[in-house]
């Protein structure tokens, strides 16, 4: 329309700035249950991520407390920064000083993006390179219907009852793991179906875990409730036992043959032979809600993970997006599982976590909760990003690394006890080739960083690895010069006296002048009484 009222509220309504967002479609498909935040930004599988300036804007975080929330103001909205003209109102300006407010927001963006994503936080250090890796589930039910079996070598089994996170974590981690191994690395499945009812270690471990939380609602009026949920560390505690007491048959029942527990070095832990992670998914068929330490539907353990869901309708959780309160499936723990997993073998932290040197403690940000990722509440994908990948991988050659520099600083520092550098202690003859040594493990070390760099992992962590070789012939060499090292007692020598000392000397000496005078004094005084004597 042209002129006249309706056509100027019909203007202004063109002028309001549209708002929109994206949701997760196709195969990122919400799972029944949980509620689909929407989202501004991306993480993709494949090596790419973007952020949608002019979409939103969302809140997202806690509900009633915590930190993390995500505002509007967290993402730079370009609306923020649109400075109308004075006259015409249908096109905009940026003056210089919004444009430099608007570039140093997307700067912070981009940094908070980086510590997040390109560059996360580990969640435990070191992290080992297993040669054999073996993930064992160990799918415990109480369905009449199903009996316990154990599957055979190669993970087959007859009559396999579904288990959807054993499936997800199959399906994310890759036939015989072959996004996320590392070159020389194998990794096999294999699972076992357990009956609760007929397995009387778990009937223990999940008895002595069970514990009851108290609280009072208000529905209309007070009203008092009473949850179940299982003590994480508890149970943890109980399996391990059972693990670790062979002679009870514990591992044999669930079909994990071979179990072997034992307390690695730092220096050792960087590498395994054989490594078998079990993961315990109680799968119960109680239409009550239990969760693991009341609001975990999966826990990471330093051997093990553990799991639970129920048949329990969709729960609401403490974290809200655009106002609305966020739920959760606990029928379907795979988004749970498959990140204690990738936290317990690889030590990728969660997406929503970031250590912060500044402050020296773990700060939490829910920026890129929303995207690709199976941590946090408001994603419902299983998907693993590129990030996630290249955080597991990194994470094991930085292990490699740091028990190289760990071990020669230990040599290195061995003789500055005895107030000697190790220069000092070598033998000329060695000298020359703990040199040389030394420059290969500088070179090796910079191109394990050169590769890093290059996101090509394979190779820096050969160079990490091989620098073992040259630790191990920088320690012979270390050795060898210690055996001419000896120590000896003697006395200090102040090179410069002083006067306090001077005095200390002539008071001494003094002192022992007088001690003489008076004992040879009274050594005559009793000679000549004794000559007295005898003339009488």
């Amino acid at each position: 329309k042209e002129g006249g009222e309706e056509g100027k509220e019909e203007d202004k309504k063109e002028d309001l700035p549209l708002k929109y967002w994206y949701n997760t479609i196709g195969k990122d498909a919400p799972i029944k249950g949980f509620s689909s935040c929407g989202t501004t930004m991306w993480a993709g599988v494949e090596r790419y991520m973007w952020i949608d300036l002019t979409a939103g804007p969302i809140s997202y975080g806690p509900h009633t407390s915590g930190d993390g929330l995500v505002s509007e103001f967290s993402v730079p909205h370009l609306d923020n920064f649109q400075v109308y003209g004075t006259q015409d109102h249908s096109t905009g300006s940026h003056p210089y000083a919004f444009v430099q407010e608007y570039l140093a927001e997307v700067v912070a963006i981009v940094g908070k993006t980086c510590d997040t994503l390109i560059e996360p936080s580990l969640h435990h250090f070191p992290v080992p390179l297993v040669k054999n890796l073996k993930l064992h589930l160990v799918h415990i039910t109480n369905n009449p219907n199903v009996r316990t079996k154990h599957a055979d070598a190669y993970g087959y089994m007859d009559g396999m009852p579904a288990c959807e996170p054993w499936d997800t974590i199959k399906r994310e981690l890759g036939d015989k793991g072959r996004r996320i191994v590392m070159q020389g690395q194998t990794l096999t499945y294999n699972r076992s179906v357990v009956q609760l009812n007929d397995c009387k270690f778990c009937l223990a471990a999940y008895a002595a875990a069970m514990r009851s939380h108290t609280s009072t609602v208000l529905r209309g009026n007070l009203k008092t409730q009473v949850h179940e949920y299982l003590d994480s560390k508890e149970l943890h505690k109980q399996l391990l036992t059972f693990l670790d007491k062979g002679h009870l048959g514990f591992a044999e029942a669930v079909g994990m043959t071979g179990w072997q527990h034992g307390s690695y070095s730092n220096e050792e832990v960087s590498y395994r032979d054989e490594w078998t992670v079990p993961v315990f998914v109680f799968d119960l068929k109680e239409e009550g809600l239990i969760l693991l330490d009341r609001f975990n539907q999966a826990t990471s353990f330093p051997e093990m993970v553990v799991a639970v869901q129920t048949q329990s309708m969709a729960a609401a959780v403490d974290f809200q997006c655009t106002d609305e309160m966020v739920t959760m499936n606990p029928s379907d723990a795979s988004r749970a599982t498959l990140a204690a997993l990738m936290q317990t073998v690889w030590g990728v932290a969660p997406t929503h976590e970031h250590f912060s040197g500044k402050s020296n403690k773990t700060e939490l940000s829910y920026l890129w909760s929303t995207s690709r990722t199976p941590f946090g509440p408001f994603s419902s994908s299983t998907k693993l990003t590129f990030a996630i990948i290249d955080a597991a991988k990194r994470n094991m050659v930085y292990s490699a690394l740091n028990a190289s520099i760990a071990q020669v600083s230990k040599v290195m520092e061995q003789y500055a006890k005895f107030g000697k550098h190790i220069e000092q202690v070598l033998l000329p003859s060695e000298h020359l080739h703990f040199v040389r040594r030394w420059n290969v493990l500088k070179f090796k070390m910079s191109r394990t960083g050169t590769y890093l760099s290059l996101l090509n992992f394979n190779t820096a962590l050969f160079y990490a690895r091989s620098m073992r070789h040259d630790v191990k012939a920088i320690q012979n060499a270390v050795l060898r010069a210690g055996q001419f090292v000896h120590s000896y007692v003697g006395c200090l020598h102040d090179e410069k006296p002083s006067v306090l000392s001077f005095l200390v000397y002539v008071f001494a000496g003094g002192s022992l002048v007088i001690m003489a005078y008076v004992l040879v004094h009274s050594l005559l005084a009793r000679r000549r009484a004794h000559q007295f004597k005898k003339r009488l």
